[in-house]
């Protein structure tokens, strides 16, 4: 296949998500929640943007592959691309040490994937796949598109990530759930859209699966995250993991998303995207 690079950056900050409030008598509060809330919020509407995006290249990919799509054969696989690193100092914002600790809301910047792990089709990356397999003009883009998907990366504190392993790897998990997802549209596409509403439906159905998905599996995980900060025995243990509850509850209800074709038309680079697999689809490219 052809070689593809990717650029790394590395960054030295650290997100603190205290928040302070005016206490109603000249003076300032800590906020119980902060801004995890918010900055979680953020996170779920990008990654929602992200796997809509792949959900719409996987349709052209789906009608490009033909034959070479086997659904019994589409499986979650571990991340094999990264876009971006972010290696932070281990100290808290303001302390003027090297060797401070954080705090309890100051965490290091982690580089987390948008989308959950990687999707093999017949073993191979999809990218691999088109590369090797579809001879149309379009192939190479499409290829590098899928392949930027799945590499891209958002720099988040670290409590976002540790949060994220227990929704993404457990039974069911956001990898094994993805990986349904796109096969539900895959089998209602077929090697051959009939129609634009042909098309649309079967990406509504794929999306709409996977949404209501993972709703439950952040809701089950905050549970499972809350229920061991209450057996938890040391403080920051107790701290760390009522963090990471907070954030899978708040990706649960951020994730609830009815109408995945109204968030792609309210967006206006997924609405390029579902023009452009729409292209793809019924003109071959």
């Amino acid at each position: 296949m052809a070689t593809r690079s990717f650029s790394y950056s590395q960054s030295d900050l650290i997100v603190d998500l205290k928040d302070w409030v005016d206490d109603g008598h000249g003076g300032r509060t800590l906020d119980q929640h902060g801004r995890l809330e918010a900055v979680a919020q953020d996170v779920a509407i990008a990654k929602a943007e992200a796997v809509c995006k792949a959900m719409l290249l996987f349709a052209a990919a789906r009608v490009w592959l033909g034959k070479h799509w086997t659904e019994s054969s589409i499986a979650a696989g571990p991340a094999r691309l990264q876009k971006t690193s972010a290696l932070s100092i281990d100290t808290a914002p303001g302390s003027g040490a090297a060797n401070a600790p954080l705090t309890a809301h100051a965490f290091r910047q982690e580089a987390a994937h948008l989308l959950p792990g990687n999707l093999l089709i017949n073993g191979h990356n999809s990218w691999d796949l088109i590369d090797r397999d579809v001879k149309l003009p379009d192939a190479f883009r499409l290829s590098g598109e899928l392949m930027e998907a799945f590499a891209d990366t958002s720099s988040l504190p670290a409590c976002f990530n540790k949060a994220d392993s227990e929704a993404e790897n457990g039974k069911p998990g956001l990898k094994a759930e993805f990986a349904t997802a796109v096969r539900t549209m895959g089998r209602l596409l077929g090697e051959k859209a009939g129609s634009v509403s042909h098309l649309r439906g079967a990406i509504r159905v794929g999306l709409a699966e996977w949404f209501e998905r993972s709703h439950v599996i952040y809701r089950d995980a905050a549970a499972r995250k809350l229920g061991r900060s209450q057996l938890a025995t040391k403080d920051d243990k107790r701290s760390a993991r009522y963090l990471e509850s907070r954030v899978l509850a708040e990706n649960s209800r951020s994730l609830l998303i009815r109408n995945p074709l109204r968030f792609i038309e309210s967006n206006s680079g997924l609405r390029e995207t579902m023009r452009r697999t729409e292209e793809r689809v019924f003109t071959a490219g």
